[in-house]
């Protein structure tokens, strides 16, 4: 019983292996046939350990948003660390306060419901599922005095404005990057997030949920050029049940310049369209700006640790 997955790749790596579930799981490259399956034995890796107990610290479960046990693999834990190293503060949105400005590099604004005042970007069926009481959170992308963000339950939706010039856009490639991360709970508002336009400065969004919670993601705005909207971000989602709406007019497609690291699934929805090419995924490395500012991208980014073995071309016939 074999699995293919529908999304299109060069390659394909699944991180875990279940022994007692050894159900191929196939790949599909861009010309739209399978791939080998990637998901059979392999070399223990790890993202870091997820219990106090020693068998758990090589199970390959996705656990870098907020990770206690491993704070030198940890988004939340990395926040601290640029702080006390003085290159970079972050703000926590734990409390809910209405802001008239919209000039700051964030600011919040609640909608009544109304006619009115309804929210300037309405997400996947509004106003279906949703209160009245509409408490939004702006993050301007571009803004230089822009922190890092601890994110918790007090706002509906999160509204990330992108640049709306070519030549910003540009320079936010220059931007030092940016890492934010939504910790949700059972009785979290977060329900969407919308990108408006585009964006290019490097944006980590991490979204960590204990159980499964829905989350909507959608599109706005016009391209600043021809008919793609660019998004540079790198999207760490744990446990959380991802929907993502491509922009409505069907003619723009959507570029995430960066990457996805996800333990949930992460689906389009079907009335986005059918053409494949309204969602792709581009390396970071593939659309280059100038050098960015602060502390690198890399530095700033999860990753993973593995365990190899090997011999030389010849195995050793005595202990060295």
């Amino acid at each position: 019983s074999p699995l293919q997955l529908p999304s299109r790749s060069r390659s394909l790596y699944i991180q875990t292996h279940d022994s007692y579930n050894s159900r191929a799981i196939f790949g599909t490259d861009l010309s739209g046939n399978k791939m080998l399956p990637s998901n059979l034995n392999a070399v223990p890796s790890t993202t870091g350990p997820v219990s106090n107990k020693p068998a758990d610290r090589f199970t390959g479960v996705l656990n870098v948003i907020k990770n206690d046990l491993n704070p030198d693999n940890s988004l939340w834990h990395f926040m601290d660390r640029e702080k006390n190293a003085g290159r970079s503060n972050y703000a926590t949105i734990d409390v809910f306060t209405e802001s008239a400005s919209a000039t700051g590099p964030y600011w919040m604004v609640e909608y009544s419901g109304t006619d009115d005042d309804k929210p300037k970007h309405q997400p996947p069926n509004y106003p279906s599922g949703y209160s009245n009481q509409f408490k939004t959170l702006y993050i301007q992308m571009d803004h230089p005095n822009l922190p890092h963000f601890r994110i918790t339950n007090v706002v509906n939706q999160i509204v990330f404005v992108g640049q709306t010039t070519p030549a910003k856009f540009e320079a936010a490639g220059q931007m030092s990057p940016i890492m934010i991360t939504i910790i949700q709970d059972d009785n979290e508002p977060v329900g969407n997030i919308a990108f408006e336009g585009e964006n290019n400065r490097r944006l980590i969004l991490a979204a960590k949920h204990p159980r499964g919670q829905k989350l909507d993601c959608f599109w706005v705005g016009e391209p600043l050029s021809g008919n793609e909207q660019r998004w540079r971000m790198t999207f760490i989602n744990e446990y959380q049940a991802m929907w993502l709406e491509l922009p409505r007019n069907v003619t723009y497609n959507v570029k995430i310049i960066g990457g996805l690291m996800t333990n949930w699934f992460f689906k389009r929805y079907a009335k986005s369209g059918t053409r494949l090419d309204r969602l792709t995924f581009v390396s970071d490395a593939s659309v280059p700006t100038g050098t960015a500012a602060g502390p690198s991208y890399a530095s700033l980014l999860p990753r993973d640790a593995w365990l190899e073995s090997y011999f030389y071309p010849v195995p050793p016939t005595t202990t060295p």
